[in-house]
């Protein structure tokens, strides 16, 4: 067991910034719709990465361009939820989130550089990335002030304009990040709150995540049949129409991982938008959050309750993440 002491809660709009001031301050759309499309491949007249607003996924589904040469993400709307199944938390305002986990080809396309110096060459362009720290998707140095909450532009930390998120914000004037714990959770669940978010799975459910290759949904099974990181995409969607958000990789958070004390300390009567510290911090503990499981852990490290610590400075092929952007309406 990972012993983390518990830190303070956050309870500001769950963004990043990056050289942006104030909430859709830059590139405001009046009307933004169920999808939004970033062309990392094209500028709009703007010198900002092209954004096409859909209001449903185009006929015949998403294609293999939307999952390399261009960035997908959803609409969430607010809503209230049993966070971990327990406790009482609101989403207050709408965001988007990736509908698939981010991939090499977009890796590529965002940073100009080769993705094999962080995953195997064997990788196809639509497999999604893993092996990357922290600190090279948010940046490092994250601030907090001495009473423990994330300080920066609307009270998050302000990634470094290197990092990943911080290269999205820049490139298309939009606010980017990991999302929170409380974020996945609920776009994970998609308004269910069983153990997985196509409902009490009790059979053979191999079309609907990627495990460590188990059959069927069964806790005392492991390592049968191993797979290697599927396609994103492969698997069916939950309600929102988001892939592999059980098993594939796990997923990033930008939260400190805080344990069961903690949590409850903090969320027993219930909270708004939390977030512990909007990050790791080798001043804190070091750790963050993932979600979802992995190809790599058993059906019961998949749920969406389940949760691991990573450190900071540690990587490995099985953990990706999944990009949110504000939404301005």
């Amino acid at each position: 067991m990972i012993a983390v002491r518990a830190v303070f809660l956050c309870v500001v709009t769950c963004t990043m910034a990056v050289g942006l001031s104030g909430c859709c301050h830059h590139r405001l759309h009046q009307h933004e719709k169920t999808y939004c499309v970033i062309d990392l491949t094209h500028e709009a007249s703007d010198g900002k990465l092209a954004m096409a607003w859909l209001d449903d996924m185009p006929e015949g589904g998403w294609r293999l361009e939307h999952k390399t040469r261009k960035l997908v993400l959803r609409r969430i709307p607010p809503g209230r939820f049993k966070f971990l199944g327990k406790y009482d938390v609101a989403i207050t305002r709408p965001f988007y989130i990736g509908v698939f986990e981010f991939t090499c080809a977009q890796y590529e396309l965002l940073t100009g550089k080769s993705v094999v110096s962080i995953v195997p060459a064997r990788l196809t362009e639509d497999q999604p990335l893993g092996n990357m720290k922290w600190e090279k998707v948010c940046g490092e140095d994250v601030q907090i002030s001495k009473n423990g909450v994330s300080v920066g532009v609307d009270g998050f930390a302000i990634p470094k304009e290197n990092s990943l998120m911080g290269m999205l914000s820049q490139k298309t004037g939009r606010r980017f990040s990991l999302p929170t714990e409380a974020q996945w959770e609920y776009a994970c669940r998609a308004g269910v709150d069983t153990a997985f978010n196509i409902g009490n799975a009790g059979r053979d459910d191999w079309e609907t995540m990627r495990f460590c290759g188990c059959s069927r949904i069964d806790p005392n099974l492991r390592f049968e049949n191993f797979r290697p990181i599927t396609h994103v995409g492969a698997y069916r969607p939950n309600g929102w129409g988001l892939y592999d958000m059980h098993g594939n990789l796990e997923e990033m958070c930008l939260d400190e991982f805080s344990n069961e004390e903690g949590l409850s300390a903090v969320l027993g009567r219930g909270a708004a938008d939390p977030c512990f510290n909007g990050g790791p911090n080798p001043e804190v503990s070091g750790w963050y959050v993932t979600k979802g499981g992995s190809l790599h852990s058993n059906p019961s490290e998949c749920t969406t309750t389940s949760r691991e610590a990573r450190i900071q400075e540690w990587s490995d092929w099985f953990v990706g993440f999944r990009v949110v952007m504000e939404a301005c309406d």
